[in-house]
Parts: C-alpha cells; sequence; structure tokens
C-alpha cells in the first residue's frame, strides 16, 4: 500500500560530503529515497554539489530538488555559525520555501510534508500551514541550556555568550508561538534528545519520540577491536572546536591527574579561538604527550580516532554530535557526560559517562575513569567489542527505516 509514498521534505541545509545539520538533512534524503519518492526544498547554495552526485547515486527513487537562495549575507552568517542574526535571513528563506511547497502540493499529490531540518526548534517554518496535508516535524533539538554550574570555567568572551544564550533560549523557548502551533498541528513529532521531548510534551503529549538527528554508517572492513588494548602507550582522542561549550580544559586538568598521565598520548583535533588558551594550559600542566592536530579533513580525523584507544568527548551542550557516531563505528569506546543527545545514546556497554554536576567533579571523576580503563584491559576489550552491537541502531539505513514506519503510521 505505501511502497510508493511521496513525500514533500524541507530540509534548508542538506548537501554531500558535509557533517552536522548539512550532512544529517543529506543522510536523512538519500537513505529515505529508498522508501519514498522524495521532493526536497533546500538552500540553493548546495545545488551544485547535489547536482554533481545525483546521477552517480543508487537508489530505489531519485529524489528530486528545488533551491531557493538565502543570499550571500545569509549564507555567510550560516557558515560563521553562531550568529542569532542569521535568523532574521532563515526565516525569510522559510517563507519563500512554504510559498513553494504550497504550490508543489497543489500541483501534486504528496502523501506527507515534513519539516526536517534545520533541527533548531526556533524556526519551525510553515509548512505547518499548509491545509489537508499528514505533517510531520523533526528531529527538533535546541532547547538545552548552559549549566549554570559550568559558567565559571569559561573566560570572559564564552561567559557572556553563554549568558546571552540562556537568556535568549529560556524566552524563546517559552513565549515563541510558531513553534507551539507547529507542534499542535503536527500528525508525529520527532524530538533530538530526551531534554527537547520534555519541552516538546508541554504542547502535545501524543505521537512524538526520540530519534537522534545524526546517524551512523556500517563499515564493514573493521576487525572487532583495534588491536590496541596490549600497547604501553594509551592512546586518547578529542575532536571540537576550541571554545567554552566542547570544555577541553576539562580533559587537559583531568589526564594531567591520571596516574598514567606519562603513559597517555592525548591526540586534540580542531581549532578555535581558545587555541593558544589551551596550549599554555596544557604546558602548565606539564602535559608532554600532546599532539595538536588543528582542523584537519574528515577521513584524517577518521583514522586518528580508529587508532584511539578512547574517545574523550568533553562537551556540555550539545545534541547529539556526528562524531560520537564516528567513533562507535570504529569501536573507539566513549569517555563522555551524561547529558544532551550523546548521553542518550551512549551506555555502559560501548563507553563511559559521569553525571554534569560541576567542573571539579567532572575532572575528579574523568581522570578516575581513565585510571580504570588503562588498568582493565579486559574492560576495555568488552566496551570495544560493545560499539558494533550498539551501533547498528543507529546505522543511516535502520533510521530510515524507522521514520518510514512512522509515515506508513501517519497515513494508517
Amino acid at each position: 500500500m505505501f511502497n510508493q509514498k511521496k513525500i514533500l521534505i524541507n530540509a534548508y541545509a542538506c548537501g554531500p560530503h558535509w557533517g552536522s545539520e548539512i550532512g544529517m538533512g543529506w543522510n536523512w534524503v538519500i537513505n529515505l529515497s529508498n522508501y519514498c519518492e522524495l521532493t526536497v526544498i533546500t538552500e540553493k547554495g548546495f545545488q551544485s554539489e547535489i547536482e554533481k552526485v545525483l546521477p552517480s547515486l543508487k537508489l530505489k527513487y531519485i529524489p528530486k530538488f528545488y533551491y531557493i537562495d538565502i543570499g550571500d549575507k545569509g549564507r555567510f552568517l550560516f557558515w560563521k555559525q553562531g550568529s542569532y542574526t542569521f535568523y532574521k535571513h532563515y526565516k525569510i528563506w522559510q517563507k519563500n520555501a512554504y510559498v513553494l511547497a504550497k504550490q508543489l502540493v497543489a500541483d501534486n499529490k504528496y502523501d506527507i510534508v515534513h519539516q526536517l531540518n534545520m533541527i533548531g526548534y526556533r524556526e519551525p517554518g510553515y509548512l505547518w500551514k499548509i491545509e489537508d496535508t499528514t505533517y510531520i516535524i523533526g528531529p527538533i533539538g535546541g532547547y538545552e541550556q548552559f549549566p549554570i554550574s559550568f559558567l565559571s570555567m569559561l573566560n570572559m568572551r564564552d561567559l557572556i555568550f553563554a549568558l546571552a544564550r540562556n537568556l535568549i533560549n529560556y524566552t524563546q523557548r517559552n513565549f515563541l508561538t510558531r513553534p507551539k502551533k507547529a507542534y499542535s498541528r503536527s500528525n508525529h513529532i520527532i524530538a533530538a534528545t530526551p531534554t527537547g521531548l520534555k519541552h516538546i510534551m508541554k504542547y502535545k503529549s501524543n505521537n512524538i519520540e526520540i530519534i537522534t538527528e545524526t546517524g551512523a554508517y556500517k563499515l564493514s572492513d573493521l576487525k572487532e577491536n583495534n588491536d590496541l588494548t596490549e600497547s604501553t602507550t594509551f592512546t586518547i582522542t578529542w575532536v571540537g572546536k576550541l571554545h567554552g561549550a566542547k570544555a577541553l580544559p576539562l580533559a587537559l586538568k583531568a589526564i594531567s591527574k591520571s596516574k598514567y598521565k606519562n603513559q597517555i598520548e592525548f591526540n586534540i583535533i580542531g581549532d578555535g579561538p581558545n587555541l593558544k588558551k589551551y596550549q599554555k594550559m596544557a604546558s602548565d600542566l606539564k602535559l608532554s604527550n600532546i599532539i595538536w592536530h588543528g582542523k584537519m579533513a574528515n577521513f584524517k580525523v577518521k583514522d586518528i580516532i580508529s587508532n584511539s584507544q578512547l574517545f574523550f568527548f568533553t562537551s556540555i551542550l550539545e545534541a547529539t554530535s556526528t562524531v560520537i557516531f564516528e567513533a562507535l563505528e570504529r569501536n573507539v569506546p566513549v569517555l563522555c557526560h551524561n547529558t544532551c543527545g550523546f548521553g542518550h545514546v551512549i551506555d555502559e556497554t560501548c563507553g563511559i559517562k559521569i553525571p554534569l554536576i560541576n567542573p571539579k567533579k567532572s575532572i575528579e571523576q574523568f581522570s578516575q575513569e581513565i585510571d580504570k580503563i588503562i588498568e582493565d584491559r579486559r574492560r576495555l576489550n568488552l566496551l570495544q567489542k560493545g560499539c558494533r552491537s550498539k551501533i547498528e541502531s543507529y546505522f543511516w539505513g535502520n533510521k530510515a527505516s524507522k521514520m518510514n514506519e512512522i509515515y506508513n503510521k501517519c497515513l494508517s
């Protein structure tokens, strides 16, 4: 009955060869195209990349794309990230997408319209206004606040940004009306994180569930483990932008307190405004076995993760993060906080997570867990094996199958 469902998707960020929101949009579209006939509205900046790869795609149904131009200024602000002035341009883009979508719905018989991304709740678009259609929204995120107990670890620039974000986020998540209207109108809602689920359920309590916004790839050429458990050097890798919310200082201080700090090789991948500050901190802590890789091509990042025994993820404000899946895909256990989307993914079978209390507690507990795992290589081996079974439910193909089931449920 549902073999040839026709779905209209709004995905502002959607393009091959990228991670984050762009890769998220692309992977949902490509994998859903094995189940449904998709028409996708996306930003014109991704057109050339999409049209280069479309002829080579081996899918059951090749998606059709329509492009709307956000303009040079809006596109610049999108790539800059972190600028709230972007939303002025993004709102206009969503209005134009609504006009196009309304025309497409009038000309074609779509079974479902789906507001896919970007995942932030602040701008839900306008597809919910199209009458007599089955409407789905999500994954939705962005509800998390910067924890007050961690503000003390920020420099002045990051502190001002975190406080401003918290204030704006509190105001918007309580008083913005369009998200509430979209939730009320929806036939089904996908939340990206447990925090998002909690807030959305204030306005809609049924037909809502958690599906992480990003996913994993099936890597068939990996061994069961990395064959690194007997190495005298213990390799830990950290990846992220060098700013406050990623909380690299927690990792530096935790490793400096480890009994085995001289045996630990610590890879730091990424750059950002706090690079020199963090390098000085590492020097003051007398951490000599650090490799500062800077920003790298994604395939190189994955190679370094593959040759690690532990992936250290200190972030305190995030959705799920693609790099978590990149570690699990390579059988590398994750050490992280029990918060946000990644706290929902990681469990005792594939990693170690500690409560998000305050910086002092995090440093102490991270350091203790590093020492425990270095001393218990059997446990490390079990965690490596557990990564593979954990990641299976997050494979893009399996996630698309689950979304297809939701489509079918909505149409039943």
